[in-house]
């Protein structure tokens, strides 16, 4: 298996999120360059991106482990539907890749809406991210717009 940084975007929440993923050329930028989604439980206008280092799993041991766990999460409801997903997802060439997650970068879109229009509490705000004070204000003095 490889190791190779990544980002992606995804509504699991668990401390390490294998995913699977058709085979490619698995290198750090074909990696970078998607990002997967499955949807969230979070409710509509929010994600989650996920920037981690990923491990690639070939093994069958990981595929008979990954497989009946992803299919009853997706299709918990339909017990018959979640084994054919399972059966479906089962083919030669797929990988399944686990993302340790290094940095979780969040979106509400309803509270970004209610904050632009001056109607969020204060107290429901995130305290910034060094990405919002000190790289920001370095990038508006490097444009001379400080």
């Amino acid at each position: 298996s490889k190791v190779s940084n990544v980002g992606m975007t995804s509504g699991l929440r668990l401390r390490r999120i294998p995913r699977a993923a058709a085979r490619r050329t698995m290198t750090s930028s074909s990696l970078r360059a998607r990002a997967w989604s499955t949807g969230t439980a979070l409710g509509p206008s929010k994600t989650i991106t996920i920037k981690g280092t990923c491990q690639i799993h070939e093994s069958r041991e990981v595929k008979e482990w990954f497989y009946p766990e992803f299919a009853g999460a997706l299709r918990s409801d339909d017990a018959a539907e979640a084994k054919g997903f399972e059966e479906f997802l089962d083919s030669p060439l797929r990988v399944v890749l686990e993302v340790t997650p290094e940095k979780w970068i969040t979106y509400d879109g309803v509270k970004m809406r209610a904050h632009g229009q001056g109607e969020l509490d204060p107290s429901e705000l995130a305290q910034p991210l060094e990405s919002d004070t000190v790289r920001l204000a370095a990038e508006l003095k490097r444009r001379g717009l400080d």
